[in-house]
């Protein structure tokens, strides 16, 4: 037998390219580690400083694309980073990041999903909402509710999220705070109202995390209940619908009664001629006398127009009688709960009795209430309260109790104030960023308004 020599082959390394194009099903953990122990032992395989660096494909979901990924309702006036190319990458690459973390969250914790959209993200002014998609059966809301505490956790979260299904679609919204909330402007929001509004009374509610303007009709809604603790941003709405309303309606077509029991919330709105009592109302006494008269002889009155001209409605009694026209009254009360703790039981029972009539027949007569409190207890709330006033708007709220009381389910608690609020609007719960209306700004519209 004869033995032919044969030349030893050269065997090159494949090079760190080759592994990341290739080798991409192993655990970005464990390529890591081999590669850097195989190019440890090889001469010049370390850059000048002498740290070998490594990036791997993100796989965030199977079947979804993640790389240089589109985050939709990412609003360019929202956002505190310049528009700029290497931003939005940086951008891009967080948001990836945190996707990956909730997606390895969730698996450890043993909720089955199919995927965490990326391309579907959305950037509100205060939170970041990811879309999850859950894997049936085993897949379940509440087992991620469940779990939300413990996700705020694991993601490092300022607050817990709020976890709910979107509505119309076939995900969950898994709301986690941004680390640089930013405050929404609320002079473009009112240019957006329509100047002629003859049948509505809309309102500039706020935004919502895909970065909509939401405005609601008054008339439609017909009713409101507005909670919050000290500082989530209840005042500053109450000050903003108020403006809504002045802005686009004349005093002949409004009129406004405000109470403030606290004597300083409203006081900007004294000079306002829309004022049904020239004035803002201060004692809970008066506030009562008011009222009185609205149920007992304005309410009546309409009720008896209404009546003898065959109308079911202001709506259709202005349609037809476009020269008698009656306004609208729309009453806001800041602090509801203190003026009934304030109250003797007598009075208390003769003021929840008018509210009561209001709510439960104002709204065919064009008259809208709007009622505001820090403390909802069941005992100011009542259960007759609560079924005429189907709009409810929340803002943080110290407990559960509170927030099932207002919203009648879980969530206000965990709100992050300054704005952030959960709003059930015709049916539909929405969470929203009310917007930012300091002192100064809401004088400036006042005078543009002809105020002074």
């Amino acid at each position: 037998m004869t033995y032919q020599k044969i030349d030893k082959p050269i065997i090159e390394s494949l090079g760190i390219d080759t592994y990341q194009r290739d080798v991409v099903t192993l655990p970005s953990a464990l390529l890591q580690t081999a590669l850097e122990a195989k190019l440890s032992s090889l001469p010049n395989s370390h850059s000048a400083e002498g740290s070998l660096h490594l990036s791997f494909p993100q796989q965030v979901s199977s079947g979804m694309p993640t790389e240089e990924a589109s985050i939709s309702g990412i609003n360019p006036e929202q956002q505190d980073i310049p528009p700029t190319q290497g931003a939005k990458t940086t951008l891009g690459e967080d948001i990836n990041q945190q996707a990956e973390r909730l997606r390895r969250a969730l698996m450890d914790y043993g909720i089955a999903i199919a995927g965490v959209d990326v391309e579907r993200t959305q950037i509100g002014p205060r939170v970041i909402r990811y879309w999850v998609k859950l894997q049936p059966p085993a897949g379940r809301l509440a087992e991620v509710q469940r779990y939300a505490a413990d996700l705020a956790r694991e993601l490092s979260s300022k607050s817990v999220p709020i976890i709910d299904n979107i509505p119309g679609q076939a995900y969950i919204g898994i709301d986690l705070a941004r680390e640089n909330p930013q405050n929404i402007p609320f002079e473009p929001a009112l240019d957006e109202l329509p100047r002629v509004q003859p049948d509505k009374l809309l309102i500039a509610i706020g935004m919502n995390p895909g970065g909509e303007r939401i405005k609601r009709d008054l008339v439609r809604l017909p009713h409101m209940l507005v909670a919050g603790s000290t500082g989530s941003g209840k005042t500053m709405f109450l000050s903003t619908l108020i403006m809504s309303l002045a802005w686009r309606h004349l005093p002949k077509d409004l009129e406004l009664l405000l109470v403030d029991p606290k004597q300083t919330d409203f006081v900007i709105f004294g000079r306002l001629p829309h004022l049904r009592e020239r004035r803002v109302i201060y004692e809970p006494s008066e506030a009562i006398d008011a009222l009185k008269t609205l149920t007992e002889g304005e309410k009546k009155r309409r009720t008896s127009l209404l009546h003898e001209a065959g109308c079911p409605n202001i709506l259709e009694y202005n349609r037809r009688y476009p020269e008698k026209r009656l306004s609208w009254i729309v009453i806001v009360i800041d602090e509801f709960a203190d003026i009934m703790l304030t109250l003797s039981r007598r009075d208390r029972e003769d003021f929840e009795r008018q509210i009561g009539r209001l709510a439960a027949t104002g709204r065919s007569n064009g008259i809208h209430l709007v009622l505001a409190t820090q403390r909802p207890t069941i005992d100011v709330i009542t259960g007759t309260i609560k079924a005429n006033i189907p709009a409810r708007v929340s803002f943080h709220l110290p407990s559960v109790v509170d927030s099932r009381t207002v919203l009648d389910r879980t969530g206000a608690e965990h709100l992050l104030g300054q704005g952030d609020m959960l709003a059930l609007l015709n049916g539909e719960m929405q969470r929203l960023q009310g917007y930012y209306a300091p002192f100064e700004e809401l004088e400036q519209l006042l005078n543009n308004l002809g105020v002074h």
